[in-house]
C-alpha cells in the first residue's frame, strides 16, 4: 500500500472519529412533541392558576332594584294576592297601593287633559281621587306598567320632582315624585298599553 493511499485512509478514519454521530429525524421528531405537549400542559396549568386567581364576576343586579331610590315596600304591595281594585274616578289613601282598573282613553273623564297625549288613540287611562296627606313633602308615585301620570292639587298640574324607570322589571315600571301639600289630589294615568295597572302612592322617605 502507498503511502498516499495510507494518509489518505488515516485522514478518512480522523474524520469519521471527529464527526458527531448521526440523529436521524426518528430521534428528534419525538422530542419535538413531547416538548409541544409539555409547554401547552404547562400553559394550561398557569391559565388555570391564573383564573382561580381571580376575583368572582359580580353577579348582574336584577332591573327591579335599579330604580333611582328604594321601591321595595312598592313592589311587595304589588306582589300581595289582595291587592285591592278600583275603577277610575274611585277614591283611595296617600300611603298604599291599589289595582286600577282603567278604561278606554276616550271615555276617562280627566280633570284636565294630560300634559302628553297619549301614543295612540287605542290606550287606556284613570283618575284617582287621593285623600289628603297628614303633611306636607315629597310623595312618589310608582305605576306598575308603562303610563303617563300627571297631578293635580287645586285644579293645577304639579310639576314632577324627580323621574325614575326601569325595564325588565316584573313588579314595576316607574315611579315619579311630586311636592304635595295637605289637600286632597288627583292622580290621572294615561297612555297605557293595557286595561290594568297597579299604583302605589307613598312618602318619599330618602328625601
Amino acid at each position: 500500500m502507498t503511502q498516499s493511499a495510507l494518509s489518505l485512509n488515516d485522514k478518512s478514519l480522523q474524520d469519521a472519529r471527529l464527526r458527531p454521530p448521526a440523529l436521524g429525524r426518528a430521534f428528534f421528531l419525538p422530542l419535538d412533541k413531547n416538548l409541544a405537549t409539555l409547554s401547552v400542559a404547562v400553559f394550561a396549568f398557569l391559565a388555570a392558576a391564573l383564573f382561580s386567581l381571580a376575583p368572582a364576576r359580580a353577579a348582574e343586579p336584577s332591573p327591579c332594584a335599579k330604580f333611582a331610590w328604594p321601591l321595595a315596600k312598592e313592589q311587595g304591595w304589588f306582589a300581595a294576592q289582595d291587592l285591592r281594585m278600583i275603577e277610575s274616578g274611585a277614591r283611595t289613601d296617600p300611603n298604599g297601593a291599589v289595582a286600577v282598573k282603567l278604561r278606554p282613553f276616550s271615555e276617562v273623564a280627566f280633570a284636565k287633559q294630560p300634559e302628553r297625549h297619549p301614543k295612540t288613540p287605542e290606550s287606556f287611562g284613570a283618575t284617582i281621587e287621593v285623600a289628603a296627606p297628614s303633611q306636607a313633602g315629597r310623595y312618589q308615585i310608582t305605576l306598575s306598567d308603562e303610563a303617563w301620570i300627571d297631578v293635580l292639587q287645586g285644579g293645577a298640574f304639579l310639576k314632577s320632582a324627580a323621574f325614575s324607570g326601569r325595564k325588565g322589571c316584573p313588579l314595576a315600571r316607574k315611579s315619579v315624585r311630586f311636592d304635595i301639600g295637605p289637600a286632597p289630589f288627583t292622580v290621572q294615568i294615561s297612555g297605557a298599553p293595557i286595561d290594568h295597572i297597579n299604583l302605589a302612592i307613598s312618602p318619599a322617605e330618602d328625601h
